[in-house]
């Protein structure tokens, strides 16, 4: 039943929440060097829910009181310019991440809380690591942040079919007044096992494929996506790519190490493999990964 469900492009489309078709036009502005928010404005307005996401930004006190009346604001020309670009291109691709995040994944409860914390921080490290070499940060942050799409398309689908193979069976069980196999199918739980090894084996390509669709003019993000699912080495990936895979691994160490699960000489080679020399430790380890300069 996943399977069926993960080799269908419409079924994984629809897994997670419509960006629209304005989006990538949207993204792709996003990563020029000389944007305005004269040209934004137009993009921004296109896509519906994040003109209202803006919106509601913009009249939390935060920005309020930067307007001389107080009132609210109703104009997105205005909020952008209480935004400005650098804040822009932070907010959007995070708006479109977090709507994509499933509402309910019980019972894996956690699972929200860490594939925010892991994507957020991955590009916040990347686009700090493109920015010191002179690479664009912003096609990096989105990277990574979009390259675990593909996770919640899992979830999402490994939940749904499981609902359904367990109440199909359930039904059966009934039918036929099997009360023993009644009881051990109500007492069955989600196998966190198997929905690990179907991320690890279908979320990379998963994404990959989603971010193609979007057929980005300006943005390789499709291209960075594919050398990370193709494992292609350091020596051979762009400098994006190799930006990306240093924030990931960096960001994998500094979370199984505050989990006791990597011991320090672990750590060590982990971060040596992936060219994430001393200088770049020290730098990534003065930056905030969890907070976002906007909020």
């Amino acid at each position: 039943e996943l399977m069926q469900r993960l080799s269908s492009i419409e079924v994984i489309s629809s897994s997670l929440f419509d960006l629209g078709p304005n989006f990538p036009a949207l993204i792709d502005a996003l990563s020029a060097k000389a944007v305005t928010l004269n040209q934004l404005d137009p993009l921004i307005s296109n896509v519906e829910w994040l003109k209202e996401d803006v919106l509601r930004l913009v009249n939390q006190p935060r920005y309020r009181n930067k307007t001389s009346s107080g009132n609210l604001v109703k104009d997105i020309k205005t909020a952008l310019r209480f935004l400005g670009i650098e804040a822009l291109q932070a907010l959007v691709p995070v708006y479109a991440f977090r709507h994509c995040i499933p509402h309910s994944t019980d019972p894996f409860a956690q699972f929200k809380v860490k594939i925010w914390d892991y994507s957020l921080a991955t590009a916040l490290a990347a686009r700090e690591i493109a920015n010191t070499q002179g690479l664009n940060g912003f096609v990096a942050f989105c990277a990574a942040m979009f390259q675990t799409m593909g996770h919640m398309v899992v979830i999402r689908n490994y939940l749904r079919s499981y609902a359904q193979v367990k109440r199909t069976e359930l039904l059966r069980a009934r039918d036929a007044r099997d009360n023993e196999l009644t009881d051990a199918l109500e007492s069955l739980d989600a196998d966190a096992g198997f929905l690990s090894s179907s991320i690890e084996e279908f979320a990379g390509i998963i994404s990959a494929d989603l971010i193609a669709r979007w057929q980005l003019k300006r943005m390789p993000l499709a291209a960075i996506l594919d050398q990370i699912v193709d494992e292609t080495p350091l020596s051979s990936c762009t400098d994006l790519t190799r930006v990306v895979k240093q924030a990931n691994t960096y960001v994998q160490v500094k979370f199984l190490v505050q989990e006791q699960r990597l011991d320090v000489e672990e750590a060590n080679k982990a971060l040596n493999e992936a060219g994430v020399h001393n200088e770049m430790r020290k730098m990534l380890s003065a930056l905030d990964l969890k907070k976002l300069s906007f909020e």
